[in-house]
């Protein structure tokens, strides 16, 4: 366990614990029961910024020039609507509508998602018009290949994960309502009762209250 303690974040170090000990109360061993965790507070979040995005910007464009229109539209993608990187990778042109700036987050056979809700997201003028003009060139059904992008993000300055931790971060800083921004994210409303029976809003209010934060 010890190596696993220094490869590992200390939330998923703990988690991994707890799956093998549970594992071992199941065959009926108890072997981990006299090992306690050591508790440790995990670290501040990163910080991700407009300079970390535009260093980003420029290391994939030195990188891959031929294929840069693609990277640019799925950071701009990924960083105005703050989805999820699995959930960009399996994004379909039936996902998209340019018209109104939205994209359909679904659950069904061939969309999988961590909360199983499906949900509605935007996106701004600026990732539209790049969006439209990769999809112009592509011929693919999905929009965006997980192992392409992956192999294109090796050594960038921050990680696909953190496009959404900037778009989180980022709606902080224009001072956004935070009830809207973990609509947009898709995070669990469970216990929020505000948030599960009475603050129901439109797609159109969600795409008012979105442009009034992400179009300023």
């Amino acid at each position: 366990m010890g190596s696993l303690r220094e490869r590992l974040h200390v939330t998923s170090y703990t988690k991994r614990f707890f799956q093998i000990k549970r594992f071992l109360h199941f065959i009926k061993q108890d072997s981990l029961d006299f090992v306690k965790l050591k508790k440790i507070a995990p670290p501040r979040a990163k910080i991700v910024t407009n300079e970390d995005v535009k260093n980003l910007f420029k290391y994939l464009y030195e990188r891959d020039k031929k294929h840069f229109l693609r990277l640019k539209a799925f950071i701009l993608v990924m960083s105005t609507s703050g989805i999820r990187d699995k959930e960009a990778f399996q994004l379909t042109l039936s996902d998209i509508d340019l018209l109104n700036n939205k994209i359909y987050i679904r659950y069904d056979k061939t969309h999988t998602q961590k909360t199983g809700q499906e949900r509605i997201v935007f996106i701004t003028d600026n990732a539209k018009h790049c969006l439209e003009k990769y999809i112009k060139q592509n011929k693919n059904r999905k929009l965006f290949n997980e192992s392409t992008l992956t192999r294109a993000f090796n050594g960038a300055n921050i990680r696909m994960k953190d496009l959404r931790k900037y778009f989180s971060q980022n709606w902080i800083r224009k001072e956004g309502n935070q009830l809207i921004k973990e609509i947009l994210l898709g995070h669990s409303l469970k216990g929020n009762v505000d948030a599960m029976h009475y603050c129901s809003l439109t797609d159109e209010e969600l795409y008012i209250a979105y442009r009034k934060v992400m179009e300023k």
